[in-house]
């Protein structure tokens, strides 16, 4: 018998309850008490947050608990999966769940790849409570990822063990992130050897659940003591669940589907989907084994032929539907099916409703089948600008060759740069992935597009590949502790190296800037954070900062990354026929504003403004807007000029509702960046996210002359539920304004006026084209809905004042 699931899965048995006697049941005072006890002041702050956290009743106490592992760590004792529900709490006080009998323990045996998509647990609280707070308690603190705090935590909850939806994320994030954090769902957390106990908190949910499942991933290891699931003093009944929060819940077997709980095709240029992979196969046997990705589609909807390594083949079945057989497509990264490239034949899409069926077949599998609904759209025509950048930059050679009209359609959505990575195919290194001279004259063929090349380049991290194979430790810091030499400082690329493999890796990044000829260099570095935490320690460090004469380490540490860059700029200089100007350059999550400090970073901007053209910020901010308007506002303050160039995301670090993509890049752009790129490719896993870039692009790029000059302009607003900002060109006497109701689950009343502008100026909306009175009138944005208007009058404008009165 076939399984057929409509974004949902079958129901399955729990774990027996424990007894009363193994569950500790202690009030707030009494665990308040305890913190007197903690002599380590960050063991004691972490424990107040769990205190303040699971105030209240906990329901999760003796409730049935499973899990898609067991309890494995053998030197912990009582080591067992009841242990997350008994109350029970660590009294280990050096951080280490390790040897104590409170806690379960469970360490990734073999390679962590074969849980690509996590592991999980499942609390049945056996009855529908109304959920307030949830929190957990994790190990980490390591300096090495077995012993780190998990990188994700997923929580799901169902009222009938059927429909599961996400109701929270945790997300850890690391240093060159750590501008993006907001210190709810995602968090930036230093560990830098020494062993604690993490609260991960989910507060203010407002939820409700009988069944919650934890799904862990980013992790080698989980070490946990205590679940708590406090109870909300409201109605369940008062809460609803949102359908494009509803997620996929696997417990066995194998199975593929769309994560925006849709279909989406575009029908007037060719666009990618990628597609979430839950392999939940029991037992691992069949692990390996070679599967078949099937998708059943209506006739008038065909799967491309693409350059990739998918095999495609196709049948009709007897209802007229056609299925679609898809081998080894399996996208690189393991946890994704794809690319896969739609296209709807003829010139029209039907009237009714269609559905596609997403399934799996492997050997004596039973197919999990799970259909969702077909949407057909049309994705914007964006006129490219030429004054800001706009490109989609982490996708590599073999992704664009694998998409078919990929010029056409890029082009189409507005993006005006195509990224290259050299080192792929002129690597001597890495092997090479793809021809480079077919690459070569893709390249000349963009530019013919009128499109920039960037030249991506993960600079100085092949050293690491170099040393590695002929067995040299002289890229490291040379450490005296043996021990701490051996365990740790194998990720410790030392920033004052400049042997043999720093002189070649100098060499081998201008051949390739040589040989592409960039418009434009895009720098990862993100391989020195260990190595600058250890040159207090490291013998190369302290002897070429002897020899420098510099005395303050901080100091040394910055004018190592000075010299980084100078080195690369000066051996692309010196070579036969060399790039001239050098092009414009910029290091990934460095800022103009508050950069990382010398214990992670030798690349600080006033040290390197001088070889840099811009700042290129990491907001893989989940979603979360307005931190990414917090952090680039203060990034063209910091410089008074358009000098950000940010990575952003459609998914990353977590998964967010693609219709905050489009207020995404009109907050960028009022807020004075010099374009704006994105990680990674497979983010944009559906059409819709190319939907609504494409649709902000095509908004924005008539007003390109009014934003390539000016300042970020004052907006009041008496109504904090609305984020706004703007951004006013003095010469043409306008501005483009945002109001946006970001964060508010209700309808916001508001009231404005533009007393304090010229009774000329003319206010329109820029989304309808109609005209706004300048006169107090009052306007009503639902939740997540925006105002973007333009302000133009005859005369100079200064500033912008809104009056919005709730």
């Amino acid at each position: 018998m076939k399984k057929t699931l409509f974004l949902s899965v079958i129901f399955f048995a729990v774990a027996g309850v424990l007894p009363a006697a193994d569950i500790e049941y202690r009030s707030y005072a009494e665990r308040e008490a305890d913190l007197t006890d903690i002599k380590n002041e960050l063991q004691a702050a972490y424990m107040r947050e769990w205190i303040d956290a699971t105030r209240g009743e906990n329901v999760a106490l003796g409730k049935p608990i499973t899990a898609s592992i067991k309890a494995n760590y053998p030197y912990a004792p009582n080591n067992r999966l009841e242990n997350l529900v008994d109350g029970k709490l660590s009294k280990n006080e050096n951080g280490k769940l390790l040897f104590t009998p409170e806690a379960f323990g469970w360490t990734c045996e073999g390679n962590i790849a074969n849980f690509p998509r996590g592991i999980w647990f499942m609390l049945d609280l056996q009855a529908v409570y109304p959920i307030q707070t949830i929190a957990m308690r994790v190990m980490g603190g390591w300096s090495t990822v077995s012993q780190q705090v998990p990188g994700r935590i997923q929580v799901l909850a169902s009222t009938d063990g059927r429909d599961f939806y996400e109701i929270d994320t945790f997300q850890k994030l690391g240093p060159d992130e750590a501008d993006a954090a907001d210190g709810r769902r995602l968090v930036y957390i230093e560990e830098k050897g020494n062993s604690f106990v993490y609260p991960v908190r989910f507060t203010g949910l407002r939820s409700k659940a009988r069944f919650l499942v934890f799904q862990i991933s980013h992790a080698n290891s989980v070490f946990s003591d205590e679940i708590a699931v406090i109870k909300g003093d409201f109605d369940p009944e008062e809460v609803s669940f949102p359908i494009e929060r509803k997620r996929i819940f696997i417990r066995e077997g194998l199975a593929f589907y769309p994560n925006k709980n849709v279909l989406a095709v575009s029908t007037n240029i060719i666009t990618p989907n990628f597609f979430d992979l839950d392999d939940a196969r029991v037992g691992g046997g069949s692990r390996g084994k070679p599967v078949v990705y099937c998708l059943e589609l209506p006739p008038n909807l065909e799967i491309l032929e693409n350059n990739s390594k998918i095999k495609i083949s196709v049948e009709t079945l007897p209802c007229g539907r056609k299925k679609w057989s898809l081998q080894n497509a399996q996208y690189f990264l393991g946890a994704r099916i794809g690319p896969i490239y739609f296209q709807v034949k003829g010139n029209s899409t039907p009237d009714i409703a269609e559905t596609a069926v997403f399934y799996a077949e492997c050997d004596d599998e039973q197919p999990i089948r799970i259909e969702v609904p077909i949407k057909y759209i049309e994705i914007p025509r964006a006129a490219p600008m030429r004054k800001l950048h706009v490109s989609l930059a982490w996708m590599n050679g073999q992704d664009r060759l694998g998409w078919p009209s990929f010029l056409q359609a890029y082009t189409h959505m507005g993006f005006n740069a195509v990224p290259t990575f050299p080192y792929h195919y002129m690597g001597k290194v890495i092997k090479p992935r793809i021809d480079k001279q077919e690459e070569l004259l893709f390249l000349e063929s963009a530019r013919q597009h009128k499109l920039e090349v960037i030249m991506v380049d993960p600079t100085f991290h092949l050293i690491f590949n170099a040393a590695t194979a002929e067995k040299k430790d002289e890229i490291f810091s040379q450490l005296e502790d043996a021990d701490t030499q051996n365990r740790t400082n194998r990720s410790a690329l030392c920033p004052a190296y400049r042997g043999q493999f720093y002189q070649a890796e100098i060499e081998r990044f201008a051949e390739a800037v040589n040989t592409v000829r960039p418009d434009i260099i895009f720098h990862d570095i993100e391989c020195y954070g260990w190595g600058c935490r250890f040159a207090p320690k490291c013998k190369t460090c302290l002897d070429y900062k002897e020899k420098l004469g510099i005395a303050d380490m901080d100091e040394f540490i910055f004018s190592m990354g000075r010299e980084h860059m100078s080195d690369l700029r000066q051996a692309v200089l010196e070579q036969p026929n060399a790039v001239n100007p050098y092009p414009p350059s910029g290091i990934y999550g460095l800022k103009a504003d508050k950069p990382l400090g010398a214990d992670w970073n030798p690349h600080a901007w006033e040290k390197l403004n001088d070889l840099l053209a811009f700042s290129q910020p990491s907001l893989y901010t989940g979603g979360n807007i307005l931190k990414i308007h917090e952090v680039l506002s203060k990034e063209f303050k910091a410089v008074g000029r358009r000098i950000a160039i940010p990575w952003l995301t459609t998914g990353c670090p977590v998964e967010f509702d693609p219709r905050k993509i489009e207020p995404m890049l009109y907050v960028a752009f009022l807020d004075g960046v010099a374009g704006i790129t994105y990680f990674p490719i497979f983010d944009f896993d559906s059409p819709l996210d190319f939907y609504y870039h494409a649709k902000a692009v095509a908004t924005l790029s008539p007003y390109e002359d009014l934003l390539a000059s000016g300042s970020i302009a004052s907006v009041n607003c008496d109504n904090k539920a609305l984020l706004t900002c703007a951004w006013f060109n003095p010469q043409q006497g306008a501005a483009l304004v945002l109001l946006y109701n970001h964060i508010s689950h209700r309808t916001e009343q508001a009231r404005w006026s533009l007393t304090e502008l010229h009774p000329a100026a003319k206010v329109t909306n820029v989304l309808t084209g109609k005209n706004i009175p300048a006169t107090d009138k009052p306007i009503a944005l639902a939740p997540s809905e925006f105002l973007l208007c333009t302000v133009e009058q005859p005369t100079g404008l200064r500033k912008l004042f809104w009056k919005i009165k709730p």
